[in-house]
């Protein structure tokens, strides 16, 4: 049974994906190391810095998690190959599951109108998974890993949005559109 943080939880500001950024991950991963046990802070701060290991992959929401990560990346390298005309198999990192769900997710991200939406497509599919197997789990240890997933989401994109990455983004945006406007001509 999962340990049950209520108030930590509940002193945490609401996540809305494409929501305003209302607490940064720094301040977030300070409050954790600070209020949950030392096992639990070692997984979020795992997730946080992507690099998950043996020990936290033992929580079963923590292996769902990177299961559908697994899955996922799988099925964009195997898109990816297959547009360029490569073999697939040379890809994909074990088994291809091709999951219509997948499929259908990659074909929505590849006809947006931009990079950032299609990230976009593909993120609001990874916040909706998080939905799905956070429920029910509102003030245990698996609401704090959804939590900390979501805000790393969010986090991102208050990067892309701050003045720093505003003209990156736009000089790639418009090379981007260009590179499409040869591909419908061509």
């Amino acid at each position: 049974m999962s340990r049950k943080y209520y108030y930590f939880i509940a002193s945490l500001p609401l996540l809305e994906f494409e929501g305003k950024l209302l607490i940064s991950a720094a301040d977030f991963l300070n409050d954790s190391k600070r209020i949950l046990v030392e096992k639990d802070f070692i997984v979020i701060q795992e997730l946080l810095n992507n690099s998950i290991s043996d020990s936290s992959l033992a929580n079963d929401f923590v292996k769902k998690w990177s299961d559908f990560l697994h899955l996922l990346n799988n099925e964009m390298a195997a898109f990816r190959a297959e547009r360029w005309g490569k073999n697939p198999v040379d890809f994909v990192k074990g088994e291809r599951k091709k999951d219509p769900y997948f499929i259908s997710l990659l074909n929505q991200a590849a006809e947006a109108i931009n990079p950032l939406e299609a990230e976009k497509v593909l993120d609001k599919a990874k916040w909706l998974f998080l939905d799905e197997i956070s429920f029910g789990h509102y003030f245990d240890f698996e609401g704090v890993i959804a939590y900390a997933i979501k805000l790393q989401i969010l986090s991102r994109y208050a990067k892309y949005n701050s003045e720093e990455y505003k003209p990156l983004y736009s000089e790639y945006e418009s090379s981007a559109k260009e590179e499409k406007q040869y591909e419908l001509s061509a």
